[in-house]
């Protein structure tokens, strides 16, 4: 036995220096794992012990040397676990926090199965199971709590917190949050603490209250560079680059997102290169970059297919179709929303499926089918209702009324933008409460109620600017300069305007620039300041052509044209004109083109599924046909059986009669023998009986002759019944000859067919 302690000894030093490498070296910490785990399977099989069947009455017995390999084998067994959570390998992970969680409780070890249940819940809620996971969270929090283990709380709080922000459910996230905080200031695991501020950055940003959450990812960055926490590292920096882009700081964004996608790949973190990669490419959306998010987004789609999770690459699928649609290909984005929708639909899951709704519903607006993308919208509203994720409710709600504001239907786009407002306040998102007031605002612009609109626009930018959304500051203030506009008051317009380019330059929007320099360049031409309106056209025309702006770029043109004309530069004037005319010209056409192409699209997707139902429904009469032939040609048969079995025996009782009748009625008897003779079946009968069947069965006999072309007549009249499924005595009947000549029949077809000893006869024709 005491050749084994340095075993022991080595196996424990393996497994410290694997847990030391997790965090910043996880394939090098899997590495050393595995080889721990070949040397404690070695061992145990020295001392006869086999993992997957030991029970607690052998444990009675064990040796303290194969009690300590068993709790190696445990703890190795962890962190593997942790390694295939790093990078991905979910399923597996649950695996063998199970197998970990058995051990511990063989052993007794109460923190260990408390860490193991842990590890499981938290595999649990990465595969998306929540009712499973939450379950097995609070066992390990209350094993967690009765051997007084706060980093282990942390750990359990926070994934419950997690798991609640992904319901939407932020207020009961916030209770956990709250509970694990209180559990942080005895705890001393400095991992506990980093996901701790990690989960609280995240809340932070949901709720969007984006300056908070900036600041937690940041305080989550120091502390895992502190401790050389790569793994952590990474889903800090993304928390950190999702709150910048909210806040504007789009080029901030994407440095993040490109550091955390450095560590993800160094610690062969697919899922974790993926996400990263996947929050790239919704800032490359924001900063109009949509071919290159495009590629992100298949890329991160290839990523997950390979990876086997479909859930995450159905997801992804949304995003493309969104990428399409930004890119101005909007048959490619609904035929894309609509694979992405099936998808969802096939894996069960509503939140994708919702979303994918919502995709569609947006290339339907685009191509103008309102109708349709309203009832896509309202599909999304019901799922999110019944999911209670109130924050993508609101969201939806919001698109609601941006499309009844298309159909100019401003009643509706007041009611629906006010729900939103409303759910907005109830979950406490400042950034949707402040796109509530916006959309409002604009609801009242629109309808002319200038003032109202003020208020909204007004209570919107306190709101941004309180959370620190350039972007929204940015949106409310280019809004009322116009409203000032609209009141005479140009140079209080260019004040709001001027702050309006500088938050937009900060974030570096140039399409957004260009467009607050055409509001600006008009309030200037009311002042009277032609040049500097002048300057301002050129710099918005410079911004626009940057951006690819096709919408911009001709409204500019038109803009400078009637500047100059009213500068007396007739010259320029032209020359702009000319530019706008060819432009909207050529946009025209490309529209038309596009335009046509789309419905082109739609239509033979239309055609299709109109030829599919027609295929369907004609199938269906078909079938519906020939099992109506088919029972009547049964019925029909059966009929004619029991007739003949009917007539048999009036034969036979005539048969009597005429032995025992008079001389002079047997003549008479005789006769009407013959007319019964006479009235049994006749080859014309069977003409139109195999005329009926094989209409219903119609290879039937080509397919038997075919498998044994040496069969009589009477014998393939016996297959045809027999496939009707009659007995030997009906068959019989309808053949006027005797049972025991239809089983000599039988068994003379059961030679030729050459079928199996005990293999049914009536079921081999049922199925031929």
């Amino acid at each position: 036995m005491t050749a084994n302690f340095p075993a022991n000894a080595k196996i424990g030093a393996m497994l410290r220096h694997a847990n030391t490498l997790l965090n910043c070296d996880t394939p090098g910490a899997r590495a050393e794992a595995a080889q721990a785990r070949e040397m404690v399977t070695e061992a145990l099989w020295r001392h006869n012990v086999d993992i997957t069947t030991i029970k607690p009455r052998h444990l009675s017995k064990a040796s303290p040397q194969t009690r300590e390999l068993l709790e190696h084998c445990a703890e190795i067994e962890l962190t593997l676990a942790h390694c295939d959570l790093i990078q991905g390998n979910w399923r597996q992970a649950l695996e063998l926090a199970t197998s970990a969680t058995r051990l511990s409780l063989l052993l007794e070890s109460r923190a260990g199965e408390a860490t193991a249940l842990r590890v499981q819940a938290e595999a649990l809620r990465l595969l998306n199971d929540y009712d499973h996971a939450e379950e097995i969270y609070l066992h390990s929090l209350e094993l967690f709590r009765a051997i007084d283990n706060m980093g282990g709380m942390i750990f359990a709080l926070a994934g419950l917190a997690f798991m609640r922000m992904a319901q939407s459910r932020y207020a009961d996230a916030q209770t956990f949050v709250d509970e694990a905080r209180l559990a942080e200031r005895a705890a001393e695991q400095s991992e506990a603490g980093i996901v701790l501020t990690i989960c609280r950055a995240t809340l932070n940003y949901m709720r969007g209250n984006y300056q908070e959450g900036l600041r937690n990812a940041e305080e989550a960055i120091d502390r895992c560079r502190a401790h050389n926490n790569l793994a952590r590292l990474s889903g800090a920096l993304d928390r950190a680059g999702i709150c910048l882009s909210y806040l504007g700081r789009t080029i901030d964004a994407l440095a993040c997102h490109e550091e955390a996608m450095k560590h993800a790949k160094s610690l062969a973190s697919r899922t974790g290169e993926a996400l990263s990669l996947q929050c790239k490419g919704l800032v490359l959306i924001d900063i109009d970059r949509y071919a290159e998010a495009l590629e992100a987004f298949s890329t991160v789609a290839q990523l997950y297919a390979d990876l086997g999770q479909k859930r995450e690459e159905a997801r992804c699928h949304n995003n493309i179709a969104h990428s399409l649609l930004m890119l101005g290909q909007y048959g490619r984005s609904l035929h894309a929303a609509r694979r992405s929708l099936k998808m969802h639909e096939a894996l069960e899951i509503p939140r994708g499926t919702a979303i994918a709704h919502t995709n569609v519903a947006n290339a339907l607006s685009y191509l103008a089918r309102y109708d349709q993308a309203l009832e896509h919208n309202f599909c999304a509203l019901k799922i999110y209702r019944d999911l209670g994720t109130a924050g993508l409710e609101c969201s939806t709600l919001s698109s609601i009324a941006d499309l009844y504001r298309v159909m100019e239907d401003y009643e509706k786009l007041a009611e629906y933008s006010g729900r939103a407002l409303d759910i907005a306040r109830d979950i406490s998102n400042r950034f949707l409460e402040s796109l509530g007031q916006f959309n409002l605002g604009t609801c009242c612009e629109l309808q002319k109620d200038y003032r109202c609109a003020e208020e909204h626009f007004a209570e919107g930018l306190s709101i941004a600017r309180e959370i620190g959304s350039m972007r929204m500051q940015a949106n409310c203030l280019q809004a009322l300069g116009r409203l000032r506009c609209l009141d005479g008051e140009y140079r209080e317009a260019m004040t709001m305007f001027d702050q309006a380019i500088a938050l937009r330059r900060t974030m570096n929007d140039a399409a957004d620039i260009a467009s607050v320099l055409l509001d600006g360049s008009r309030a200037q031409r009311k002042l009277g300041q032609l040049p500097k309106a002048l300057v301002m056209l050129e710099q918005a025309l410079a911004d626009a052509q940057a951006a690819g702006s096709e919408q911009l770029v001709p409204r500019i043109h038109q803009e400078m044209s009637a500047a100059l004309e009213e500068q007396g530069d007739p010259i320029g004037a032209l020359t702009h004109f000319k530019k706008f005319y060819a432009i909207q010209r050529e946009q025209f056409n490309v529209e038309s083109r596009e335009r046509l192409h789309n419905l082109q699209v739609a239509e033979e997707l239309e055609r299709a599924r109109l030829d599919a139902e027609l295929e369907h429904t004609r199938r269906s009469a078909i079938e519906r046909e020939l099992d109506l032939q088919r029972r009547e040609l049964v019925s029909l048969t059966i009929v004619t059986a029991r007739t003949g079995e009917a007539l048999q025996e009036v034969y036979g009782q005539i048969k009597v009669l005429q032995a025992k009748a008079p001389t002079d009625l047997q003549k008479d008897i005789a006769a009407i023998r013959e007319r019964l003779e006479q009235s049994k079946d006749t080859q014309q009968d069977w003409e139109a009986f195999e005329l009926r069947f094989t209409k219903v069965h119609s290879a039937f006999l080509q397919t038997l002759h075919e498998r044994s072309p040496d069969l009589t007549p009477a014998e393939t009249k016996v297959c045809c019944l027999l496939k009707l499924n009659l007995s030997s005595k009906e068959i019989a009947n309808l053949l006027n000859v005797g049972t025991e000549t239809i089983k000599k029949h039988r068994y003379n077809i059961r030679s030729k067919l050459q079928l199996r000893q005990g293999e049914n006869l009536t079921r081999f024709f049922a199925a031929l």
